[in-house]
């Protein structure tokens, strides 16, 4: 494939006051340069970043090398009628990284689009299984009414890409900068049959958080098994003065949900609800079940908030900011959620570590265990209008400076050269969290899907979920629970 040259401005980041000048002085020149002069296809340079730290990420000094960065531009004119606008269904984290609310100085890159190409962009956010629902009846439907949407890893079954655009012609014809940047895996979970059905937008991996000054103030060492965890929440769940109670530790555990975090239990012991390859129903199985106790011990113990189970991601985020938790297992990007000064009361405190391990796997992950991960990619519905436009948004979103842009402003993405970029490093490292980039490689290293794709992934999500609950609730064991969940969910997986 050939491509012709286009004008561009660049930004010139040099030492440490790289990052400043991208997020304030780049905000600005960003959404009020002109429309390019010509439609031809881009080429785009890329630069090789290296890893500034001589030591280990959280390193008292560091030099940042002066780096050429490249703001994107989208410099198409699909020959396609234009939209007035277009209908991107996603996840409200999606949304805002990508129109830079997260950050002082962040970058709208949706402006951006609808700057160049006088397109606007219209919402539609929901929770994930909401999410997925809505998105199968879009696809199924005569005529989508949404124009692209983000697609989770567990969504992309054979049945379902196939209601996706294939993406390789548009990727032929019009092509994504420098392509083979992107993560392998995280290509790979958008692929079925040797398709490309998705493009990568979100890396997203699970983490720990502690509270650090709960954890000094009571005089308690930060776990590091999930064993400890458990029993460190009884010493850290306590009632302020004030009368305001702190909880040991929470989730995003109401039903819809649950599976995820039951998932996150049960990898301490390298567990699966449902293997990956030969899909092996392995829910009742002793990875899942020990996870399951720890929880359902921790709900009858006070150790969680009584509407533990009711749990949505706001009222969990809240709760979290609110100064009401003390350890936590969440997405990596939430660092930046709980420790912004504007927005919460724990702005400092929260700490980012690995996934916890068993005690018996303490040494075989470095220390960490391999948590469950999220690829997001970005697909354009088969049977959707404007095609060509949305492709144009998706390259907008995918080249190199708007995956380094929403890396900074709430989402890890599925670029790799991301995370080798000094101005990545000394933005984390000058917000307070200079073990990101170590912590998140860690997770991405190790970690796996919560459940194999599969058509009736949302009825299995389910069926874990409900269960799971009525263990938490003390209205089964963990055992009974988890074998009624396997009798139930067997049925619906593929046969292999």
């Amino acid at each position: 494939m050939s491509e012709k040259k286009m004008d561009r401005r660049r930004f010139i980041f040099v030492g440490a006051g790289a990052v400043a000048v991208a997020a304030v002085g780049g905000a600005v020149w960003y959404l009020t340069r002109p429309a390019p002069a010509s439609t031809t296809t881009p080429t785009f340079t890329s630069t090789t970043f290296t890893n500034p730290y001589t030591t280990s990420p959280g390193a008292t000094s560091v030099t940042v090398p002066t780096t050429t960065f490249t703001v994107p531009t989208p410099t198409t004119t699909p020959s396609e009628p234009k939209p007035d606008k277009l209908v991107f269904q996603g996840h409200e984290v999606h949304r805002k990284a990508a129109v830079g609310v997260n950050r002082p100085g962040g970058v709208d890159l949706i402006a951006a689009f609808t700057n160049y190409t006088g397109v606007k962009v219209e919402w539609i956010t929901l929770p994930n299984p909401e999410n997925y629902d809505k998105l199968m009846r879009e696809c199924s439907a005569a005529e989508a009414t949404i124009n692209l949407a983000h697609c989770n890893t567990p969504w992309f079954s054979p049945r379902v890409a196939n209601l996706f655009e294939p993406l390789e012609p548009w990727q032929e014809k019009n092509p994504i900068e420098d392509f083979n940047d992107f993560i392998p895996a995280a290509v790979k979970t958008a692929t079925v049959a040797g398709k490309l059905f998705g493009i990568p937008v979100r890396s997203s991996g699970t983490a720990f958080f502690y509270h650090k000054g709960y954890f000094e103030e009571r005089g308690v060492s930060p776990p590091k098994t999930i064993e400890e965890m458990y029993e460190v929440a009884k010493q850290v769940t306590f009632t302020k003065p004030s009368g305001e109670k702190v909880y040991g530790f929470a989730a995003v555990a109401n039903k819809a949900e649950l599976y995820e975090w039951l998932v996150w239990m049960a990898r301490a012991w390298d567990g699966d609800l449902v293997t990956f390859g030969d899909y092996k129903v392995v829910c009742n199985q002793a990875p899942v079940v020990q996870g399951l106790e720890i929880l359902a011990k921790m709900y009858k113990e006070g150790l969680v908030p009584a509407n533990f189970t009711q749990l949505s991601n706001p009222d969990f985020v809240n709760l979290v900011k609110e100064g009401r938790v003390a350890q936590c297992p969440v997405g990596v990007s939430y660092s930046v959620t709980f420790n912004d000064p504007k927005t919460s009361k724990v702005a400092g405190q929260m700490v980012m570590t690995y996934p916890l391990p068993a005690a018996q796997f303490k040494d075989k992950w470095e220390g960490s265990s391999p948590s469950f991960t999220f690829v997001w990619s970005m697909i354009i519905p088969r049977n959707a209008k404007y095609k060509a436009w949305s492709w144009e948004l998706i390259k907008h979103l995918s080249s190199k400076a708007s995956n380094l842009w929403l890396s900074m402003q709430g989402t890890d993405v599925g670029r790799a050269s991301v995370y080798n970029n000094p101005i990545y490093y000394q933005y984390w490292k000058d917000a307070g969290v200079p073990k990101y980039p170590d912590v998140l490689q860690k997770v991405l290293k190790y970690g796996r899907p919560p459940i194999p794709a599969m058509d009736e992934f949302s009825q299995v999500a389910d069926i874990i979920g409900t269960e799971a609950e009525l263990a938490i609730l003390g209205k089964k064991t963990p055992q009974q629970a988890m074998d009624a969940a396997k009798a139930a969910i067997e049925p619906l997986v593929p046969k292999v």
